[in-house]
C-alpha cells in the first residue's frame, strides 16, 4: 500500500470534526409531473452552500442528461448560497433517474440512492398511474451512537459561544471528545473494510489493528490541538493540514504491518484500502444528509385515488422530510391516481 493513498482518505475524516466545520444545508426543493402519456417533467432545485452542492452527492453536474442553471445569492452575513436549478423531461417508457449524481461520477455507488418509478394500469373504470420513489437507508445507528456519546452534550453546552471566549478546561474536554468521535469512526471504517476482505483478518488480527489504531489517537497532543483552534482561519488550517498529514502517516503504518502479517503480497492491504475508502465515502455522505431537508411535489393526472404525502394542494401530493427520516429506514413515498374513462 502507499502512504499517500490511504493519506487522503483521513485527512478528510480527521478535518472534519477537528475545526468545527459542519457541512451547511442542502434544501431541496423538487417538483414532478406526469402527464397523461406518461411523460414526466423533473425540476429539482439546490439551495445551499456551493462547496456542498458542487463536491456532494446532489451535484447533477454537466454533462448529463439534466438542463442545469445556477444562481449564486449573497447572504445578509456576506456568505454566499448557490441556488442549482436542474430539469429533465422522461419520456413515456423511459427510466425515471435514481440518484442525484451522475452515474459515471465515482460517487454513484455510495451516493443518496432514490428509486423512482410510474407505472401506468390500464382498468375497466380509467387510467391509474401509480407513483413510487423510495429514498433508501443510510446506516447511521453507530455513527449517531458515538456522536450522542462522545460530543453531542459538549457541542450543546458551547450552542453561541466562541471557542477562544471557552474556559481552558472546555475547551480541553470538547477537543478530546472530536479526538475520541473521529478515532471510533475511523476504526468503525476499518472493521467495514474488513468485513468486506476474503478471508478477513482473524480475530486476535483485528484486534491487534484495532488497539494500535486506538493507540494512535491516545498519543495525540489534545493542548496543542486546542492553541491550533484558537488560531487564525489560515493558520489554524495550515497547522490542522500539518496535523492531519502525520496522524495519516502513523495509520497507514500500522494498518500496512498489520496487514503485511497477514499477506506478504499486499493484495490484501490494496482490497482493503479501496474498500476503506468507499466506506469512507459512504458515511461522509450519511453525515452531510443529517442536516437537509427535502419537499417533493408529484401532480398526477386525473383525481387522487390515495397517497402517504403530509399534504395536498389542489391535486399535488406534498411530502416534507429531513435527512434523518432515511436514518436507517428506507423512506417511501407513493401515490395513485385514476383519470376516468368517459
Amino acid at each position: 500500500m502507499k502512504s499517500r493513498v490511504l493519506g487522503r482518505l483521513l485527512v478528510a475524516i480527521w478535518v472534519i470534526g477537528l475545526i468545527f466545520i459542519m457541512s451547511g444545508c442542502i434544501e431541496r426543493t423538487e417538483t414532478i409531473r406526469v402527464e397523461p402519456d406518461g411523460t414526466v417533467y423533473l425540476q429539482v432545485v439546490f439551495r445551499g452552500d456551493p462547496d456542498d452542492i458542487q463536491t456532494g452527492d446532489a451535484l447533477l453536474s454537466e454533462p448529463g442528461p439534466w438542463s442545469i442553471v445556477d444562481t449564486v445569492q449573497l447572504q445578509d452575513d456576506g456568505s454566499e448560497k448557490l441556488v442549482r436549478t436542474a430539469t429533465l423531461t422522461v419520456k413515456p417508457g423511459e427510466r425515471l433517474p435514481d440518484q442525484y449524481c451522475p452515474e459515471n461520477s465515482d460517487l454513484s455507488g455510495v451516493a443518496l440512492s432514490m428509486p423512482t418509478f410510474l407505472r401506468i394500469e390500464e382498468k375497466s373504470d380509467g387510467t391509474y398511474y401509480h407513483f413510487r420513489r423510495d429514498y433508501e437507508r443510510r446506516d447511521w445507528a453507530c455513527i449517531d451512537y458515538f456522536r450522542r456519546k462522545l460530543v453531542e452534550h459538549k457541542l450543546e453546552a458551547i450552542q453561541g459561544k466562541k471557542i477562544a471566549d471557552l474556559p481552558a478546561e472546555q475547551r480541553e474536554s470538547l477537543t478530546r471528545g472530536l479526538v475520541e468521535y473521529e478515532k471510533a469512526k475511523v476504526i468503525e471504517l476499518a472493521w467495514a473494510a474488513n468485513e468486506t476482505l476474503y478471508p478477513q483478518l482473524e480475530q486476535d488480527q483485528w484486534l491487534v489493528l484495532r488497539q494500535e489504531i486506538d493507540d494512535v489517537y491516545n498519543r495525540i497532543d489534545i493542548k496543542r490541538i486546542v492553541e491550533i483552534l484558537q488560531m487564525k482561519d489560515q493558520q489554524a488550517g495550515e497547522e490542522i493540514q500539518h496535523l492531519t498529514e502525520e496522524i495519516s502517516l502513523q495509520i497507514h503504518r500500522v494498518i500496512s504491518q498489520t496487514l503485511s502479517e497477514v499477506d506478504a503480497t499486499e493484495l490484501l492491504g490494496q482490497q482493503f484500502v479501496e474498500q476503506f475508502e468507499i466506506e469512507r465515502q459512504r458515511r461522509m455522505i450519511s453525515e452531510d444528509l443529517q442536516d437537509e431537508s427535502w419537499q417533493v411535489s408529484v401532480q398526477l393526472p386525473g383525481r387522487l385515488v390515495g397517497h402517504n404525502g403530509d399534504y395536498v394542494e389542489g391535486n399535488v401530493v406534498i411530502w416534507k422530510f429531513a435527512g434523518d427520516a432515511i436514518n436507517d429506514r428506507d423512506q417511501t413515498l407513493m401515490a395513485t391516481s385514476v383519470v376516468a374513462k368517459k
